[in-house]
């Protein structure tokens, strides 16, 4: 995954999408996607940088748990041969479930 194509593989999967967050009242009905480069993982070889990795996390936020939702993104994610961890909260003060997809793109390598 690299940063060239993170913008595809969100069309792919065919849901609403923003960096971060929605402007206040612009967000679209639930379901939806946020996505966010949190933290860096690179790789140091000589004292420098040799390889810049950055973690992100994608965010998917709906109103009830939808199985084939997560099956849809979980497809294009193993279509990119993406690698990820998921994890899953109920937020009671929006009514929605959040369920957070967290990988690793290559920025150069």
């Amino acid at each position: 995954m690299t940063r060239a194509n993170i913008n595809a593989m969100l069309q792919a999967i065919g849901l609403p999408y923003e960096y971060d967050h929605f402007e206040v009242g612009k967000a679209p009905a639930l379901p939806f996607i946020t996505f966010t480069y949190p933290q860096s993982n690179n790789f140091a070889a000589d004292n420098i940088v040799y390889t810049k990795r950055s973690g992100i996390v994608i965010e998917l936020y709906c109103a009830h748990k939808d199985f084939a939702i997560e099956d849809r993104i979980e497809a294009v994610l193993d279509q990119y041969g993406v690698f990820y961890d998921k994890s899953e909260v109920f937020i009671d003060s929006e009514r929605a479930y959040q369920i957070t997809y967290e990988l690793e793109e290559l920025i150069n390598g």
